[in-house]
């Protein structure tokens, strides 16, 4: 298994596990803040801090560190109340240290959004699920929330 594919099994690996731990457990919605140990071949390579404000917005702090590369997202989103993102803004580093901005928002039924690699707007006809190019592990958790409504 050559590298990149190695690391896109390790990020679906941890997205999944994440998924099943966090959606599917009480306490991931109750909680006000957490912080979640990265494992990377039973080794602590990084943390996971999720913060949810009193506005709503949730704040997550993500990296990990895996030989020198990984990535660090900064990222703030708010959900309505099917639990669908319709704000989304992050920064930080990919795994390769290449910059990460991005920006999605719902306004008047209308979805915007933009990354380094797509910028868009399209008027919602039903409802929507945006998945972030670079999104924290949380991220997963939120969508398995949001179908499970």
């Amino acid at each position: 298994m050559n590298e990149q594919m190695a690391t896109v099994f390790m990020r679906f690996s941890l997205y999944v596990l994440f998924l099943l731990f966090f959606a599917l457990s009480g306490h991931a919605q109750s909680a006000v803040e957490r912080t979640d140990k990265i494992l990377l071949q039973g080794n602590t390579a990084g943390t996971q801090t999720v913060r949810t404000e009193a506005d709503g917005t949730t704040r997550a702090e993500y990296s990990y560190n895996d030989r020198g590369r990984g990535e660090h997202i900064l990222a703030n989103w708010k959900v309505d109340q099917t639990g669908v993102l319709i704000e989304y803004a992050s920064k930080g580093n990919d795994y390769m240290k290449a910059p990460v901005e991005e920006h999605f928002a719902i306004k008047n039924g209308t979805a915007s959004w933009k990354n380094r690699g797509e910028n868009g707007q399209q008027t919602l006809k039903a409802p929507a699920f945006y998945l972030p190019a670079s999104p924290p592990p949380e991220l997963a958790a939120v969508l398995a929330r949001a179908l499970l409504k």
